[in-house]
């Protein structure tokens, strides 16, 4: 068996030539600030490689990418071993863009260094008196670059304004503009952010999903030229106030109303809905749900 040497090492990843393919292997070095940390966290090589596999498959019919095969068996003999498993990819040698890109739904980092200093994030100017790890978010209107603040005070008072209220009634001000007339000028304003972020993600998957329902598959309104779809809170926004992407599925009006009526148990580590009376009913379609 031919010992290879990586012949480019990162803080990370090793990456070793294949002749016509890079192989690169994810190790489970920590780095902190550029420095390499003398502990390492078991499997994370693994964990990182296999995220990226799975993102690359779910996104090659959107745009083609460089990631050939995990598999150690499609590798040289020397990757053929525990050590490698699970944590290698063979890639294709491509020319690389230069780019970096950091996603972050919070102000901290490199970014919260940039606000301290000119109360800006890449260039776009926020408002003044953020703190660092407030979440932000584009407006609807994406032209104007705007960013608003959902503080953690925010939360507190839509914690309260929203106190007793049932989920739909909750979800239709949120997705569908329901106005509760009888409520103050303070929880509308909270609602309508929350309205902001919530568009932001629910569409986005809806997109992701074609409209389809994950539970059942089917798009309703599909034989009329049309398409409904509803995003559901999996953990009721009432009680948990969590809007995250993690947190929503796409669902059809009918499946919709039967989970609010029967109110199942959602066994996440299954994808299963159990209703009270043993029934379980198994997500169909999932893309972003872990």
């Amino acid at each position: 068996m031919q010992e290879l040497k990586p012949i480019k090492e990162g803080k990370v990843r090793e990456i070793y030539d294949n002749g016509d393919s890079l192989i690169m292997v994810a190790t489970d070095r920590i780095s902190c600030f550029d420095v390499i940390l003398h502990n390492e966290v078991t499997k994370k090589g693994s964990v990182l490689t296999q995220m990226s596999k799975f993102w690359f498959d779910m996104t090659e019919d959107i745009l083609p990418n460089h990631m050939i095969s995990v598999d150690v068996n499609d590798m040289p003999e020397f990757f053929q071993n525990e050590k490698y498993a699970g944590k290698s990819m063979m890639c294709k040698k491509l020319h690389m863009l230069p780019i970096e890109c950091i996603v972050r739904g919070y102000i901290t980092g490199s970014g919260w260094a940039s606000y301290q200093e000119n109360g800006t994030v890449c260039g776009i100017k926020l408002p003044e008196g953020l703190k660092e790890y407030l979440a932000i978010y584009t407006t609807e209107y994406e032209d104007t670059f705007l960013l608003e603040p959902i503080a953690q005070d925010d939360f507190q008072v839509m914690k309260k304004a929203i106190q007793g209220m049932r989920e739909r009634s909750v979800e239709n001000e949120i997705e569908y503009e329901l106005k509760d007339e009888n409520s103050g000028m303070e929880k509308r304003l909270q609602i309508v952010k929350i309205r902001k972020l919530n568009r932001k993600i629910g569409e986005n998957l809806k997109l992701l999903y074609g409209y389809r329902c994950q539970i059942c598959g089917q798009i309703t309104g599909e034989k009329y030229g049309s398409h409904i779809a509803e995003a559901h809170h999996i953990d009721y926004f009432v009680n948990s106030l969590n809007n995250d992407a993690n947190n929503q599925m796409i669902v059809c009006p009918n499946h919709h109303s039967v989970i609010h009526d029967a109110n199942p148990i959602f066994i996440r580590k299954k994808m299963v809905y159990r209703y009270d009376n043993g029934m379980e009913e198994k997500i169909m379609v999932n893309k972003h749900l872990i």
